[in-house]
Order: C-alpha cells, then structure tokens, then sequence
C-alpha cells in the first residue's frame, strides 16, 4: 500500500515538472517571437529615402523653361526662352550644393519708345544672355518628391545684338538667386522643376542714366538627369 502511494505522489511530481516545463518553454517561444516582431522592422519610406540620398549624391541635370524680367525692366525687355545645365552634390539627406550654367534670350519690347524699330533691334532676339551661379539648397528627405529652397551667388553676360543706345548696351552683372522646387528620384533618374528669381546687382544692359531703378529676372525651367 506505501509502494502504490509512492508511486503515485512520483507520478504526480512527474506530471507537474512536465506541465511547468511546457508552460516555460512556451513563453519563451512565445518571448522570443514579440522580440523578433517588434526588433526587425523594415526601413520606413522616409529612412530609405535619406539612404537614397546618400548613396547617389552627384546628379548631372539639363533642361530649360521661359525668363521673364521684373521691375524697372519689365517695361524693356519680354519673355524669352531660358535653358540650363546643373551639376550638383547633396552629401547630406537636407543638403546640397549645385554649380549651374544658365542661358536666356530677350526682345526690346515693341511698345518701349524711342531707340529700336517697331520689330526691335535685329531679327531675332535682341538680347542674349549667358551666365552660372554656385547656390545651396536645403531640401525635405520625403518620399517620391523632395521640395527645396536655395540660394547662392551668380553673374550674366548680357550681349546686345543692335547697335548701342542710351538704353540699351553690353554688360556683365553680378546677381544674388532665390528660388526653390520640387526634386524627383527613380533610380538613376531625376528630374527637377524650379522656380528661380535673380537679385541683380545692376542693370547698366537696359538702363538710361535718368533711371537708377534696378530690376530682376526670374526664370522657370524643367530639369531632367542621372544621378550618381
């Protein structure tokens, strides 16, 4: 009788160990699951981005839009086509800088009195002008489409392609750039569409010595490249 009751409490003790263990090994299993699930997430859209960013820093960009003129200019100068070239490094997700060669063209405008015909100085436009700028830029790291601002410092070469008048002349000025737009990346791919507006620092290509006012230019343009 004392050897069945034995038997039994081992029995009994047996079956308890087993039950502990099983429920032991059980939250650990269960532990370790939640550790996986809440450790090993993937990137969100916003982090890879920011990698995206870092990993092709240097984009190599060209494309182009209209300029127009602004200020004591706006009453000279019409609308004309605008193209450029951009070469620019972004080490940081937030920042970048860009090196840029800027191109535009221009006619006196007809209803300006005085010094050019009805058709304006020659055939064809009347100002060319060629020039770069070095600018900052400070962008969102968002998904799809990063919107930016920037600012910098920049010339042109204005040539006038008639004869020269009391208003209107060869010059280089010097120019401050703000702007800003909106950046696209596939890939290898990018596209960048920007507005731009330029502080000049004078005018002396399209001003009469009776007028010290001094106008602007802003161009809008479509960029499209590679990136590196």
């Amino acid at each position: 009788m004392q050897l069945l009751e034995l038997r039994g409490v081992l029995l009994s003790s047996a079956l308890a160990l087993a039950l502990v263990g099983t429920v032991a090994s059980a939250q650990q299993t269960e532990e370790y699951e939640y550790t996986e699930r809440t450790t090993i997430r993937p990137q969100s859209k916003m982090k890879q981005t920011m990698q995206d960013l870092v990993d092709r820093p240097v984009a190599v960009r060209v494309g182009g839009g209209m300029e127009g003129v602004a200020g004591a200019l706006d009453d000279r100068l019409g609308i004309g086509p605008h193209w450029n070239a951009t070469l620019s490094a972004q080490p940081l997700p937030f920042m970048g800088a860009e090196i840029a060669y800027n191109g535009a063209t221009h006619d006196v405008d007809n209803n300006f009195p005085g010094t050019v015909g009805s058709e304006g100085a020659v055939g064809g436009a009347d100002f060319v002008s060629n020039g770069g700028q070095a600018a900052v830029t400070f962008n969102l790291p968002t998904p799809i489409v990063q919107p930016y601002a920037l600012g910098g410092i920049g010339f042109d070469h204005f040539e006038f392609r008639g004869a020269e008048t009391s208003t209107f002349r060869d010059d280089t000025a010097g120019r401050v750039p703000v702007g800003g737009g909106l950046k696209s990346n596939m890939g290898a791919l990018s596209a960048d569409l920007r507005f731009n507006y330029n502080i000049l620092f004078s005018q002396n290509f399209a001003r009469s010595a009776a007028d010290p006012d001094i106008g602007g230019t802003y161009n809008l343009a479509l960029q499209v490249g590679a990136r590196f």
